[in-house]
């Protein structure tokens, strides 16, 4: 039986030095099927264009929720990942996450996302509340978990290390594009958990997060 085939989805808007790094680090996943999409402003179109194999959309609007769904509308894997363009995954990323999806009845999967140290956890298994405030999980297995609703709150994902079965986020219309920038995917993962499906966290599914500068916050936050 052939492991799922992924679409990688990278979102990037001035900041080309940081997506070629990130795309060196996709080059060195260790996954036989997936297909690589950069959605880019014009200097991010030019850096993904020299990169074998990626396929590019250009895309110059500050609305991360509109550049993920033109991602997804091209994109022809089972399951769609996302990453951030700060960001590096560690060669196994995509085999963990696929791992996780075994059960059909998975729809949303994320994975540990490490600080620019490369050992202090940005994210990892969370819930969030109705305010939009996060309430880490402290999850320590090997392999990945069911994460469940309680008092509440809801599982939430995080953009820069998740991955979500294509078929789902097509059919619940997928990012929500009044949410341009932050708890765009907190949003979806809500929206799709009401249907009942699971979400799991995949704790081997490493990705390193940089947090580059942008037009919201300087490379300190």
């Amino acid at each position: 039986m052939q492991p799922p085939a992924f679409s990688l989805i990278i979102v990037s808007r001035h900041r080309p030095d940081w997506l070629r790094r990130c795309l060196k680090a996709v080059g060195q996943l260790d996954y036989p099927r997936f297909e690589t999409i950069v959605v880019a402003c014009p200097a991010g179109e030019e850096v993904a264009k020299a990169v074998p194999g990626t396929r590019v959309i250009g895309f110059d609007v500050a609305n991360i929720s509109a550049a993920r769904n033109a991602g997804a509308d091209a994109a022809w894997g089972d399951i769609i990942a996302f990453l951030d363009d700060d960001s590096v995954p560690e060669p196994t990323w995509l085999a963990h996450l696929a791992l996780a999806f075994a059960d059909p009845e998975v729809v949303q999967v994320g994975g540990i996302t490490l600080g620019r140290n490369g050992i202090s956890v940005q994210h990892g298994a969370a819930l969030v509340d109705d305010t939009g405030h996060s309430h880490p999980r402290h999850m320590a297995p090997s392999e990945p978990v069911v994460i469940h609703p309680k008092d509440h709150c809801h599982p939430r994902l995080h953009g820069t290390n998740m991955a979500l079965r294509r078929a789902a986020l097509l059919e619940h219309g997928g990012f929500d594009t009044r949410f341009a920038f932050y708890l765009d995917e907190t949003d979806l993962a809500y929206r799709l958990m009401t249907t009942g499906h699971q979400v799991r966290f995949a704790p081997l599914a490493t990705v390193h997060h940089g947090y580059a500068a942008s037009n919201r916050r300087t490379q300190t936050r």
